[in-house]
């Protein structure tokens, strides 16, 4: 009875060594493809990063034209209220 347990307990074990062997696997696959993906999306980040890289010094200067346009088009509003008249 005894050497029956014995070689239960061994294939239960075989048994769980096994499973756990193949359930690893899996999940190291799964690791290696999201590893991939995550290779390919740091790839399109850094595209991306090089493309946009020239807008950065071009804001300056659109920014500074665009305070330079509103503040001409609030001389123009000074100017042309008196004539026409104030916002109804």
């Amino acid at each position: 009875m005894l050497l029956i347990h014995a070689v239960l307990t061994a294939v239960d074990v075989l048994f769980l060594a096994l499973v756990l062997i193949y359930f690893l696997n899996r999940i190291a696959g799964q690791l290696r493809r999201i590893g991939a993906n995550l290779t390919q999306v740091a790839a399109g980040v850094r595209t991306l990063e090089e493309r946009c890289s020239v807008i950065s010094p071009a804001a300056g200067k659109v920014n500074r034209s665009l305070v330079q346009a509103e503040q001409g088009l609030r001389s123009g509003v000074n100017i042309l209220e008196p004539i026409v008249g104030g916002p109804e």
